[in-house]
């Protein structure tokens, strides 16, 4: 490239002056720039040229803030654009060149950087996508270690443990590749092992078969199906073997199984969890998934384990039977052991005795229920933290004093003290137990919060009404009997309307957004709409559907959809909405296929925002969040000055949704019809609340 400039150089400069010598000129021109070319060729070797650059940046369409360098086809076309005929010297020519290599512009230097950043987070992309589409199996990618007991038990011991109806679990570990999820590799005696009082019995999930609910619930006691096979067999035999028969009946009797009792507990606790006796004879095969897990629930109960574990019961529950389940589980398993994973307050602070919380990396216990937990936890913390820095600033003090002594000195009495009151911990749980492995201490760490905000933009004001349902019905199979049918629904929204719908599961709450929302259209009546509403809507449905987004990883998704975002980087603008709603920054890039159902809905939030609604239509937001985004979501709801409609199971979602009574309502939905509800939530609450005592009760 020098030299095609250099020739041209010359040919101008011919051109220009025929009639002076070109090679005195030219040999006077070379003895002035001698010095500057010598001085300038080692550091023009080392610097990439820029023909060689990428020639696009067309591959990394979602990030438009980073510019690459010049390609081949610039550079010709800056070249083809510059005066062929100019009158400056090969030395001028030379001096700009020169100048512009050692110090480029700062909007070079910025292009260049962002370029740079271009190419390293596409990278990284690239990656991301082939480490989240890897081969992956589900519960085979965890990795559980259980430590070897500390000490040999004697025999006699040994065989107190084999009779023993506890689980206890002194020491294990869980992972999955690349992160420990759980790590209690070094037993703390300091607090009690994992302990699990009483046998473990699993349940057997249900198959979409013809065999009725009930059947399927009867059946999930193995002993007592057996007895009852036996009793049969032995009734239509020719033996007289009496005995064996009067034997069964003893061990039925016992079983609390006399005839027809089995099948009236198994029908009790079905209508609790909401299935009436036309559901319980229906086939499970006709039952949709959610009141399929009901029933598989229902089969857990009937079972009466004397340990019994729960992975987010309430998901898929109404609000009458997550009421139900709580009083239930606290009247009938009082001498038995639940262990419940759940993210609903209200329900663990009606069940639990004792909380384990999981927090970086380890098991605290708790004693009491939910709000003696969070009690606890916040002392906890206000303590940690006060160590924390109260050791930051004598170890500060210690620096700027430059003694390796007084550092030295500072650290010791901080692990003297945390040493002391190890030993007396061990003390107050288990004098005798003085030796054992203790996990080494270490000086107080910065404690890290768990924090996640949601925010949903201020609307702009709308005149009323903003959206009605007149006189609407719905029907999908109009004209049939006995079909699902909504009739005569008058109900409107407003700005600051606080709205939750309650009722059964199947009476038709989902219905009512759609056709709020225009999913779907009444087949009498009418739907009334401001002409400038915008509305946003979450539903379960749309965190399932983006599973199948597999090609798209969620800035792309998201930038697809509303691609006029503000900023240098559009891309980061939608990575910083992202990270509001509490999805990690090494998940932005990970194709959404690959995301959990609760990063998923994330995403789903985070499109809600972006399109600035005024109405926002919530079905059941919380199955896929954690407590504390709930509590964001929450805060969020409160402080959104447009209308808000909620379907949920939360009771405590739905308390703080409807907590101002001035401005919100309670939509009961059932048998066909939406009425307004005269009085506050906790009025509907305490109604339901005296029926279902009676119910378990009896």
């Amino acid at each position: 490239m020098g030299r095609r400039v250099k020739g041209a150089d010359a040919h101008a400069a011919g051109a220009g002056k025929k009639d002076k010598p070109a090679v005195s000129v030219s040999a006077m021109l070379a003895s002035m720039d001698a010095p500057a070319m010598t001085k300038a060729a080692k550091p023009s070797k080392s610097k990439p040229k820029p023909s060689k650059a990428p020639s696009s940046s067309s591959s990394y369409s979602y990030l438009g803030d980073v510019d690459l360098p010049p390609s081949d086809d610039e550079d010709e076309a800056a070249d083809a654009a510059s005066p062929s005929s100019s009158s400056r010297n090969r030395a001028s020519r030379a001096a700009v060149h020169l100048t512009a290599a050692a110090a480029p512009s700062a909007k070079d230097a910025r292009k260049k950087e962002r370029r740079e950043q271009e190419a390293a987070a596409a990278a990284h992309a690239e990656a991301a996508k082939k480490k989240a589409l890897g081969d992956h199996d589900g519960l085979k990618d965890f990795s559980v270690t259980i430590a070897a007991p500390t000490s040999s038990p004697s025999s006699s011991s040994a065989a107190a443990q084999d009779n023993a109806r506890d689980i206890v679990i002194d020491s294990f570990s869980v992972s999955v590749p690349g992160v420990t999820l759980l790590d209690r590799h070094a037993p703390d005696r300091a607090r009690p092992p994992l302990r699990l009082r009483g046998a473990q019995r699993q349940g057997q999930e249900i198959a979409a078969d013809a065999r009725p609910a009930i059947e399927w619930v009867i059946a999930a006691d193995e002993e007592l199906a057996a007895l009852r096979d036996e009793r049969d067999r032995l009734e239509s035999s020719k033996s007289n073997d009496d005995d064996r028969l009067a034997e069964v009946y003893e061990k039925l009797s016992l079983h609390g199984a006399g005839e027809g009792a089995a099948r009236a507990r198994a029908s009790k606790i079905l209508a609790g969890l909401g299935l009436d006796q036309a559901m319980q004879a229906k086939p499970t095969a006709k039952h949709s998934g959610g009141w399929r897990m009901r029933i598989s629930l229902a089969r857990a109960l009937f079972m009466q384990p004397t340990l019994l574990l729960l992975d987010e019961p309430t998901n898929h529950l109404d609000l009458r039977a997550v009421m139900w389940l709580e009083e239930y589980l606290c009247t009938q398993w009082k001498n038995k052991t639940l262990v419940v994973v759940s993210h609903d307050r209200d329900f663990l602070n009606a069940v639990c005795t004792d909380i384990i919380n999981l927090h970086e990396k380890k098991l605290d216990y708790y004693r009491g229920n939910f709000d003696d937990f969070e009690s606890g936890f916040e002392q906890k913390r206000a303590r940690a933290i006060r160590e924390h820095q109260k050791y930051e600033k004598q170890e500060k003090a210690a620096k700027r004093s430059g003694s390796k002594a007084a550092h030295e000195k500072v650290v010791k009495q901080v692990m003297a003290k945390a040493e002391k009151a190890n030993k007396g911990n061990k003390g107050k749980k288990n004098a005798s137990n003085d030796q054992g492995d203790q996990k080494p201490l270490a000086v107080p760490q910065r404690w890290h919060d768990y924090c996640v905000k949601f925010h949903f933009p201020e609307p702009t004001e709308l005149a009323r009404p903003l959206l009605q349902l007149v006189e609407a019905g719905f029907s999908y199979h109009p004209g049939k009997q006995d079909c699902f049918k909504l009739s005569e629904v008058d109900v409107d929204i407003d700005m600051g309307t606080r709205v939750a719908i309650v009722g059964p599961n199947g009476a038709g709450k989902s219905t009512i957004l759609k056709l709020l929302a225009g999913d779907l259209e009444p087949t009498e009546g009418q739907v009334r709409r401001s002409q400038k509403l915008r509305i946003g809507q979450y539903s379960q449905h749309f965190v399932e559907e983006l599973k199948n987004v597999t090609d798209k990883n969620a800035v792309e998704y998201l930038l697809e959809l509303h691609p006029d975002q503000e900023g240098m980087s559009k891309a980061e603008a939608v990575r910083a909405k992202l990270g509001k709603f509490g999805l990690p920054k090494e998940n932005h890039l990970t194709p959404i296929a690959k995301l959990s159902g609760g990063q998923r809905a994330r995403v789903v939030f985070t499109e809600i925002v972006m399109g600035n609604p005024h109405v926002l239509l919530l079905d059941e937001p919380t199955n896929p969040l954690d407590m504390q985004s709930i509590d964001a979501l929450a805060d969020a709801l409160d402080e959104f000055t447009g209308g808000v409609v909620l379907v949920s199971h939360d009771s405590r979602l739905i308390s703080r949704v409807c907590e101002d009574e001035t401005r919100s309502q309670i939509w009961v939905v059932e048998d066909g019809a939406v009425k307004t509800f005269d009085g506050t939530f906790e009025d509907y609450k305490d109604e339901f609340m005296e029926e279902i005592k009676k119910e378990v009760a009896d």
